[in-house]
């Protein structure tokens, strides 16, 4: 018989040690759980694939960012504004590098 391994994702730190109160407090103590949190498994995978190349080219990034900014703010305002998906790209780039 063979136990599966399970990780349980949650959205904050605080969640994650709710969890553990509550199963602690039910008797079942948690050595070694497999708990984390959702910014937690983003960044091992980020240090997993690092120096692997982008899934998505610039050219197809920037495109989605069009079709999301024209979806929040309407086509017409996209198409008003050029570079404006590049540069909201650009930004996120940053505040993601911070």
């Amino acid at each position: 018989m063979s136990a599966t391994a399970v990780l349980t994702i949650y959205p904050t730190a605080l969640k994650v040690a709710a969890v553990l109160r509550a199963r602690a407090r039910g008797g079942n103590v948690s050595l070694g759980h497999r708990l984390t949190t959702f910014p937690e498994l983003v960044d091992a995978l980020d240090r997993e694939i690092a120096g692997a190349t982008p899934v998505v080219g610039e050219a197809l990034a920037t495109l989605a960012m069009h079709d999301a900014l024209a979806e929040v703010v309407g086509d017409a305002s996209v198409d008003e504004r050029p570079g404006l998906a590049s540069a909201a790209r650009r930004a996120i780039g940053e505040l993601a590098a911070a």
